[in-house]
């Protein structure tokens, strides 16, 4: 992999995207490129998991590793070989040719919003089966059974949101998100993870934080799209 040299460097933020057809979703997770060999890349998780809570990774799955340098996006395909120390490095393998790809901007909107969430710092695993879990009882629940949401001000793209929290939050810590866009419709179900918190507090004594979307349904993001666009072109 040593030609790649130019494109990864240590400490060099990276991407890998699972798709999971089985629930037509995907997945987007956050690591650190730290070293490659002559046939792998070694990666770490920053979600400090705890023992046994490690993102399930089969060896052989394909994912789509993505990262940008040198101003431009850069992917390829790759494939797990294992975990090679605990549950926060992984090593992996190129079987594609790495490709340049234009990163979009994707709009953003500020909207108010009903927000529930569950922390799930160092469970990254279990966070994950809660998740999916959530997934399936929103598909199936009667809206009107729904409690009521809370309402909170967003600023909502396609791939994360900024929300105001009561510290104590890092960044990398992990959140569970449901966002009811409008009064009783099926709220969207969220997998994230914290990229980024800011010092000041507001007169609640909550901090500005930006959440990126680890998990996200098709079925969720096609919704939260149109209502971007339903907003932006009133």
């Amino acid at each position: 992999m040593q030609r790649y040299n130019k494109y990864f460097q240590p400490e060099q933020k990276v991407q890998l995207r699972l798709i999971n057809p089985l629930i037509e979703s995907t997945e987007i997770l956050t690591l650190t490129f730290t070293n490659q060999g002559p046939d792998y890349f070694e990666l770490v998780f920053p979600y400090k998991n705890h023992k046994d809570e490690e993102f399930p990774l089969t060896p052989g799955m394909r994912m789509e590793l993505m990262t940008e340098s040198m101003g431009v996006g850069v992917k390829m395909a790759v494939d797990f070989i294992d975990y090679v120390r605990g549950s926060d490095m992984i090593r992996v393998k190129g079987v594609g040719e790495l490709k340049a790809f234009q990163r979009r901007t994707q709009p953003r909107i500020d909207i108010e919003c009903g927000v529930r969430f569950t922390r799930g710092q160092g469970a990254l695993r279990s966070l994950r089966e809660h998740w999916l879990k959530n997934i399936e009882i929103i598909n199936r629940i009667d809206l009107k059974d729904l409690p009521p949401f809370t309402l909170s001000q967003l600023n909502l793209s396609t791939t994360g949101f900024r929300l105001a929290i009561k510290p104590p939050v890092e960044r990398a810590d992990l959140f569970l998100v449901l966002v009811q866009l409008t009064p009783r419709t099926k709220p969207l179900c969220l997998l994230c993870e914290t990229v980024w918190t800011g010092p000041v507090r507001d007169k609640e004594g909550k901090i500005p934080c930006g959440m990126h979307f680890i998990g996200m349904t098709d079925s969720d993001r096609n919704t939260l799209e149109a209502q971007i666009k339903r907003i932006l072109s009133s």
